[in-house]
């Protein structure tokens, strides 16, 4: 982080223009479209105060719904759970040592490191609505298939850690290059410059309450739903997902802050 440069934005709030212009220019190409980035935040800034109130207004209202819907989308189905509780899963398809379970676990982390970096290449040839839709497809799928390989006598003995194991991979892989830096990135673009610190911290509110919810809920359901039944509610909340995804997310793959913000004005 030390090598990130401060927000122009904030910059500008706080009348460091000039250092403001230096950054941007950096970052945009020219010291022309810098500037005119710049008067444009300036004017935004002189008509426009943020207060909580506004958050429920109809125009910046949906923004946020679309925020704080995609962070509880995030954790409702099961990301932390599965993390969390990789070992006790593996443990449940067959791998009854110890020790095997906590090697699967950590191929479970290498392969949620190697598919963020696919995100990285692909969310801006892509972009980050066709992203997240094949993300969660890929989720939903996997769960249904990994609810499917815990049913007993369903498959071999020796295949269902196997399958298990593969399932998790997808699942943990259709995330990272989807949801996991999608829903953050989504919410750094989609909110009005004026009001975007007061949303965010509620996106991020939203996503760690849904966590403690999901992952503290995780073996009752299993008591009470069964394994296979556990990761098919999860499946069901993935495509719900999808419709929200669908309906409620804009496209802002190439679109400047500013363009955004007139997309809900619309």
């Amino acid at each position: 982080m030390s090598f990130f440069p401060e927000s122009p934005r904030y910059l500008t709030k706080i009348g460091k223009t000039g250092e403001a212009l230096r950054i941007l220019t950096r970052f945009r190409g020219t010291k022309q479209d810098a500037k005119l980035e710049i008067e444009h935040i300036q004017k935004l800034r002189k008509t426009r105060s943020s207060s909580f109130s506004e958050l429920f207004s109809k125009r910046v209202g949906r923004a946020v719904i679309a925020g704080v819907g995609l962070t509880v989308i995030q954790q409702i189905t099961g990301i932390n759970t599965i993390i969390y509780y990789a070992p006790t899963i593996f443990e449940f398809s067959g791998y009854t040592s110890a020790k095997s379970a906590l090697l699967a676990t950590t191929w479970v982390g290498i392969v949620n490191v190697v598919m963020t970096f696919l995100a990285i290449y692909l969310v801006d040839k892509v972009g980050r609505k066709p992203l997240l839709q094949c993300g969660l497809a890929g989720m939903v799928l996997s769960l249904i298939l990994l609810g499917l390989s815990l049913r007993p006598g369903l498959f071999p003995k020796h295949l269902v850690g196997i399958a298990a194991m593969i399932c998790l991979f997808v699942y943990i892989g259709s995330f990272a290059y989807s949801l996991g830096p999608g829903g953050w990135l989504i919410n750094s673009e989609i909110y009005p410059l004026h009001i975007r610190g007061k949303a965010m911290g509620i996106a991020t509110c939203a996503n760690w309450l849904s966590n403690f919810i999901i992952t503290s809920t995780f073996l009752n359901m299993i008591n009470a739903l069964g394994k296979m039944g556990t990761f098919w509610i999860y499946a069901l909340l993935g495509i719900l997902g999808m419709l929200f995804v669908w309906r409620r997310i804009p496209e802002t793959k190439a679109k400047s802050l500013e363009e955004i913000e007139d997309y809900w004005k619309k």
